[in-house]
């Protein structure tokens, strides 16, 4: 399998575009084909992405003749993990509690309820000093998470504790939210240095067969949290959804809307795709196409915002579809930075990012390569929906630091991979 894992990334990758752009197709939601979409800009468009992905990724062999293998560059002993686990989670707790005490998230198991809480709220992100605090350390707790799962044999029976304790806090701010992003990024961090691990070991076939079950609940937790998102917000399914369709004959009405629910959260973000290649290119000079990085910007350096420029929010005035409640896929994003044939050779570049990391994951075992390879992956997830790795501040700055980690380490490393070859 190791052999060709490039290649295997390339065409799945493909395969999960594809079938997202399918389920957009046949969405039974009212209002989403209508007649001013030009679908077929979307298939051109996807078309050009998809072969430049996978070039990129065949480009990439995840094997090479000469590798410094088994290569353990980050160690942390068991009482300093004892701080870390127990400083970010401290943080985590505060932060909670300061959203609590703004009206931000509710302490309570009630998912639609904390959801309307948040919309009903004036802010949609705490920026006071412990939402700071939880941005700074954001990047290591993805660190904690990805080494603690690596090495979950080798830390101690305390330190395993902390890493659940760790994993739940965090998910629990999202669950006080109302929000189940939290929850799939989450899986998404743990899974890939279990993947890795299983990798090193022979045993991948064996993991892939437990994903499916995770997958599954997954679905069915969303579904579940969608319903009660549904109810807590009063919705009218009559008015939302075809509930003539297939999907919902088969499975009544409660359950067909949780499902369809599920199938726009993947794949909606088409329409906003569409409308904003019917746009003209206004240059957003590299970063106003990150909410997050534009803010950061305007505050700090006090550039102009060019955030108001990027396609999504154009797409507003033009069509009067508001890309800010319903996403746009990453790709739209993307554009307004490097605009839609940039994006196009940002793909292929992409595949070759992927495939370098996972080398480097598999055979140097860095730490700092895995955890960078979880961002990368959530950032693949979340293609056809948002650009997922860059918008919110905590997500920006996580991938920024992992980024920097990695491609330190590698430097590193590069030498003595050369003085091995040398020695050849």
């Amino acid at each position: 399998m190791k052999k060709y894992l490039n290649i295997s990334i390339g065409r799945l990758v493909v395969l999960y575009l594809i079938i997202t752009y399918v389920l957009y197709l046949f969405l039974p939601v009212k209002g989403m084909h209508t007649a001013d979409l030009n679908e077929y800009l979307t298939v051109i468009f996807l078309l050009f992405v998809c072969i430049a992905f996978y070039l990129g990724c065949k480009s990439e062999p995840v094997i090479k003749a000469f590798v410094v293998k088994n290569q353990k560059l980050f160690h942390i002993s068991n009482s300093m993990l004892n701080v870390l686990f127990l400083i970010v989670i401290i943080d985590l707790w505060l932060y909670l509690f300061d959203l609590i005490s703004s009206g931000l998230a509710q302490l309570s198991l009630a998912m639609g309820e904390n959801y309307k809480s948040l919309l009903a709220s004036d802010e949609l992100q705490k920026t006071s000093t412990w939402g700071r605090w939880f941005v700074l350390l954001s990047p290591l707790r993805v660190l904690l998470i990805t080494y603690g799962v690596y090495n979950f044999k080798n830390i101690s029976f305390f330190n395993r504790i902390l890493l659940l304790l760790m994993t739940v806090s965090f998910v629990t701010i999202g669950f006080c939210r109302g929000q189940q992003v939290d929850f799939g990024t989450t899986i998404i961090c743990i899974f890939v240095p279990l993947f890795i691990y299983s990798l090193i070991k022979g045993r991948e076939k064996y993991i892939l067969s437990k994903l499916k079950w995770v997958l599954i609940a997954f679905v069915v937790f969303f579904t579940f949290s969608q319903l009660l998102r549904a109810q807590a917000l009063d919705y009218d399914l009559s008015e939302k959804y075809e509930t003539n369709s297939i999907i919902f004959k088969l499975f009544g009405e409660k359950f067909g809307s949780g499902i369809s629910s599920l199938m726009m959260y993947f794949s909606h973000g088409y329409k906003g795709l569409n409308y904003s290649l019917q746009l003209p290119f206004d240059w957003t000079y590299g970063y106003g196409g990150s909410r997050a990085l534009d803010q950061y910007l305007t505050q700090y350096l006090g550039v102009p915002s060019m955030y108001n420029h990027a396609y999504p929010m154009r797409v507003y005035d033009v069509f009067g579809y508001d890309c800010e409640m319903s996403w746009p896929t990453a790709f739209a994003w993307w554009a307004s930075d490097f605009s839609f044939p940039g994006v196009v050779l940002l793909m292929f570049f992409l595949g070759k990012l992927i495939c370098k990391v996972l080398r480097d994951s598999l055979y140097r075992q860095n730490i700092f390569a895995m955890a960078f390879l979880s961002q990368l992956t959530i950032m693949v997830a979340f293609m056809p929906l948002n650009n997922q790795i860059l918008q919110a501040r905590d997500m920006l700055i996580i991938t920024l630091v992992l980024l920097f980690l990695w491609f330190v380490s590698n430097l590193k490393t590069r030498k003595k991979t050369l003085k091995a070859v040398n020695n050849e």
